[in-house]
């Protein structure tokens, strides 16, 4: 854990980014895994396989939370049944990114990219083709996690969607509905927090499909067609989204 301070935008402020990944390498198999790979490659790819993580137990976390206001409520009136329902639905949507983030990290980038890689070993014949298929299969998971340079722009934006997921669960966690009707000015902040995402969110299809049109990973084809599923976003006009997320 480093104690690295780091922006206070909401973009890039993350306490998980203290959290590093650091093995010390010992020869000879420095040769190939150098401890600069794992400070500056393997890291990341930790990190942001944690943010994931958080995610998505922070999305179960408010599933848990409604079901408990709602069985608080004794005698409940319809403004507050909705109100929860629509919530609901909120939380649904943020669910389904995380969950199809997980799935295409899990399964097309580090599964596919180890399977390639081992096939690949079979081929090695000497130290010099080990490093060199090492280091490519390090590539291939960074390209495809959107973790360089080319892909920063929708790695950043991600990152905005994680920090409204988190500002949701924490606004949920912190709501005391204890009465038979919903607090009404938390709603509206908490239906505030959930434009912010679909904002965002709307963003990072737009800016994936144009890497995905343009050649930058056949892969990431995976992701989108998980995440619109029911057409929602090929609706979009994505040119109208700007880079300001």
């Amino acid at each position: 854990i480093t104690s690295k301070k780091t922006s206070d935008k909401p973009s890039v402020t993350d306490e998980l980014s203290n959290i590093v990944l650091e093995y010390n390498v010992a020869w000879p198999i420095n040769v190939v895994l150098r401890n600069l790979t794992v400070k500056t490659f393997y890291s990341k790819i930790f990190n942001f396989l944690m943010q994931v993580k958080r995610g998505i137990w922070c999305m179960n976390s408010v599933n848990s939370a409604l079901k408990s206001i709602q069985d608080r409520l004794v005698h409940p009136n319809q403004q507050a049944l909705n109100q929860i329902k629509v919530l609901h639905l909120y939380r649904h949507e943020m669910q389904h990114f995380v969950t199809v983030l997980q799935s295409y990290l899990a399964n097309q980038v580090l599964k596919v990219s180890w399977a390639t890689f081992q096939e690949r070993l079979e081929k090695v014949e000497n130290l010099e083709q080990l490093y060199i298929e090492h280091r490519n299969y390090v590539n291939n998971i960074m390209i495809n996690m959107v973790l360089n340079q080319k892909g920063k722009p929708i790695y950043i934006a991600i990152k905005r969607i994680f920090f409204f997921i988190l500002k949701f669960y924490q606004r949920i966690q912190e709501s005391h509905w204890e009465t038979d009707e919903c607090n009404l000015s938390n709603f509206a902040a908490l239906k505030e927090q959930y434009s912010q995402y679909k904002k965002i969110s709307d963003y990072v299809f737009s800016l994936i499909t144009k890497l995905v049109n343009n050649g930058y990973s056949s892969q990431l084809e995976y992701f989108i067609l998980l995440i619109d599923f029911n057409s929602r976003f090929t609706k979009l006009n994505v040119s109208k989204y700007s880079s300001n997320y």
